[in-house]
């Protein structure tokens, strides 16, 4: 270990002796220290390692091949993300999220449905890490925003079983930011089919109800003059325009209300696009 917080290439070679001693702890001790050197050279070797015959030196190997990240090791690792060990799994999923390579993404989306948290946890990083660090390319876009909404929906399943909120955030983030950046800046936001319909549909409803209730009032008027008789046949023609103008203002009350309830709905619909 001491070694490794050296950092000298040097002493690799020795490094590299320890790491087939007889004790796992040297093992162990040899891999977390060529993992914080980070020669590449050391990665034949601790793929070796990685089917060590202890969980811990496997699982110092994961986090080692991870810290170098040498695409090469994400054979090995996808082989270790099925170990029979619940913290060998975790490490290779961790160690998968920083070689960030687009490949493992199927392979994560199964460790979302391991039977260990931490393993579930660890995948849904590492799938956050890889999806998240992707560059928008516009010949790629589609391909990109497919895998992005792919791993959004995976998060959002396994959200009752363990913690995906920030990775989840980040992908939509990114979907959101890969989705509006190839729209032309200067067109008119699409209007919605919700709003289209209230639109058309609440002309249409105004005009019909207010006939119909004219006609209600027509047919008031006369139920009303027919019990009340003689009498209301005086108040009619005694106020004629008084009359009219309850009517008018009735009608423009009906109107109003239901114009309100119109841009309500348009509202409503355009705050659901």
């Amino acid at each position: 270990r001491a070694l490794g917080a050296i950092g000298d290439l040097q002493a690799v070679p020795a490094l590299l002796q320890a790491l087939k001693d007889e004790n796992w702890v040297v093992r162990e001790a040899a891999a977390e220290a060529l993992g914080a050197i980070g020669d590449l050279q050391a990665v034949p070797a601790l793929l070796q390692a990685l089917k060590d015959e202890n969980r811990v030196v496997r699982r110092a190997t994961a986090r080692a091949l991870g810290k170098i990240g040498d695409l090469q090791a994400v054979p090995a690792l996808l082989k270790a993300l099925k170990d029979k060990d619940e913290d060998v799994r975790r490490a290779a999923a961790e160690a998968l999220g920083k070689l960030g390579d687009p490949q493992v993404v199927p392979a994560l989306l199964k460790a979302l449905k391991d039977k260990d948290e931490d393993v579930r946890r660890a995948a849904a990083r590492a799938l956050g890490k890889i999806v998240g660090a992707l560059q928008p390319k516009e010949e790629e876009r589609q391909e990109q925003a497919a895998l992005l909404d792919r791993v959004a929906q995976a998060l959002y399943r396994a959200r009752r079983k363990t913690d995906v909120y920030e990775p989840l955030r980040t992908i939509l983030e990114k979907l959101d930011a890969l989705t509006v950046s190839y729209f032309d800046p200067f067109a008119p936001p699409p209007t919605s089919l919700p709003v289209r319909v209230a639109r058309q549909v609440g002309v249409y409803l105004v005009i019909a109800i207010l006939l119909a209730a004219l006609a209600l009032l027509v047919i008031l008027s006369g139920a009303v003059e027919e019990v009340l008789g003689e009498q209301a046949k005086a108040w009619l023609k005694r106020y004629p325009v008084g009359v009219l103008l309850l009517l008018a203002a009735g009608l423009a009350a009906l109107g109003g209300g239901l114009s309100w309830a119109v841009e309500r709905i348009r509202k409503r619909a355009g705050a659901g696009q």
